[in-house]
């Protein structure tokens, strides 16, 4: 699989098969996207963007999954102001971004909404389908189970909103990086590349950002799995 294809594969979950039915994408000139796998993985995102064009951003049940979901907002600031950067992961990042700097905040917020509107979409019809799926599925006497990972990516938005959840410095720089000692397995030992957890910080709020995670996991799936346990009671970091 190449870097580009892992770049667009979260788009699959979302179906455009599903949205012609919805009305959100025409007939003519997408089935033949569907008929090809490597094709659709390329485009799908000119697909998304088809199907958002055609959505009523004043649909009640729009509006309400934003109330419900605070967390999508500061998601599609992310992944818009990502966009503005070309691209690039958080720690090559203009200062003004990197630091959520009120001025420049407002000024995306103002000049980008529509864009912002479009990553919101995104997340909303995948959970839309997500729980159509489900449904079937558990109707069918059949229960999901869910991977947690026990870290989060640096490059992610959990890290640009909530830095002080992490071992970072006040550059956004990761202080330790998650890993494991040399054994058997690998001798050189290794380097995930993921920072670690500031414990100390999350004890201070009963471990919230923690049971936030699973809670809303648990709303997504039926089972959940905590890959791995054993993060929470031991876990390898180096600099």
């Amino acid at each position: 699989m190449t870097k580009k294809q892992k770049k667009v594969l979260y788009r699959i979950l979302v179906s455009a098969a599903l949205m012609i039915v919805l009305g959100f994408l025409p007939v003519k000139g997408i089935l033949r996207f569907l008929l090809y796998l490597v094709p659709y993985l390329i485009i799908g995102h000119d697909i998304l963007r088809k199907a958002y064009s055609r959505f009523n951003l004043n649909n009640d049940d729009y509006q309400g999954f934003i109330n419900r979901n605070l967390w999508v907002k500061d998601y599609a600031l992310f992944m818009t102001i990502k966009g503005i950067n070309n691209g690039n992961p958080l720690s090559m990042w203009d200062d003004q971004y990197k630091f959520r700097e009120n001025n420049t905040i407002q000024y995306v917020e103002k000049m980008y909404k529509n864009e912002i509107s479009f990553w919101i979409f995104i997340q909303y019809e995948f959970y839309n389908q997500w729980y159509k799926l489900k449904k079937y599925a558990n109707d069918k006497g059949i229960k999901i189970i869910g991977d947690i990972p026990i870290y989060v990516p640096y490059d992610s938005v959990e890290i640009w909103v909530m830095p002080e959840m992490f071992m970072v410095n006040e550059r956004l720089e990761m202080t330790f990086v998650s890993g494991a000692p040399a054994d058997s397995f690998s001798p050189n030992g290794q380097i995930w590349g993921s920072p670690l957890y500031n414990y100390e910080k999350m004890r201070n709020n009963n471990y919230k950002w923690w049971t936030d995670r699973i809670l809303n996991s648990l709303k997504v799936f039926d089972l959940i799995r905590l890959d791995h346990f054993i993060g929470f009671s031991s876990f390898f970091g180096t600099t």
